[in-house]
């Protein structure tokens, strides 16, 4: 590490179906192109206090649910950007579950939840997961300056 850039942070959402007679729990994410760190998150109301934290033992995925990971509730957190999260950008993200293994998820980096066509589902056995979305986030936070641009910053 060293200087003092702060790895970014971004968060990416989407929705998982369990149309299979068994729990499932999506247990951790990987996205290496994009962060060091990948953590499933949830939003935890601490008397009044809204906090993230790291779900410990993953995010159950009830049988014949769905679970929706959105702003201000669960989501898959990217601690250390590589680079930029740029709208229209798109990445790879691996979800693994209990029992339904590993799953890679195209991401698409916008500025909120995709719509109707838009939307992209990938089918795992009895796991459906769609429209994964990422908000934009900067890789690199200068002293917390906006100014600080990717551009006028060079490429380590």
């Amino acid at each position: 590490a060293g200087g003092n850039a702060m790895g970014g942070m971004g968060a990416a959402y989407l929705t998982v179906v369990n149309n299979g007679a068994e729990s499932d729990v999506l247990v951790g994410a990987s996205a290496p192109e994009i962060a060091d760190v990948v953590e499933i998150h949830e939003i935890a109301d601490n008397n009044g206090v809204k906090e993230m934290k790291p779900l410990e033992n993953g995010l159950e995925i009830p049988a014949g649910e769905t679970v929706t990971l959105a702003p201000g509730g669960y989501h898959i957190m990217f601690i250390g950007l590589k680079h930029d999260l740029t709208a229209g950008g798109t990445f790879d993200l691996t979800l693994t579950f209990e029992r339904g293994g590993d799953v890679v998820v195209p991401v698409t980096v916008q500025t909120a939840a995709p719509e109707g066509d838009a939307i992209v589902t990938i089918e795992a056995g009895d796991l459906a997961i769609s429209g994964a979305w990422s908000r934009p986030a900067p890789a690199l936070m200068m002293d917390g300056s906006p100014e600080a641009s990717p551009e006028a910053s060079p490429t380590m």
